[in-house]
């Protein structure tokens, strides 16, 4: 699981420098397509990888439960 953290710590390093790459407005429009493409596919990562830790963390919850 560690290294899975900080696979996701790495997803968003490269989602900041997207977001802040984005937010500057300096590149042509076709780069920053490609850009928020690349961004839009991480979040996609990102959001499967802590769907999975969620249910985990229920499932683990669960059988503490019973």
């Amino acid at each position: 699981m560690k290294n899975k953290t900080i696979q996701l710590e790495e997803e968003i390093k490269k989602l900041e420098e997207i977001v802040n790459l984005l937010e500057e407005g300096e590149s042509n429009i076709d780069d920053m397509l490609i850009k928020y493409e690349e961004g839009i596919k991480i979040i996609k990562e990102c959001r499967e990888f802590l769907s999975d830790a969620e249910l985990k963390v229920i499932n683990i919850g669960k059988g503490i439960l019973n």
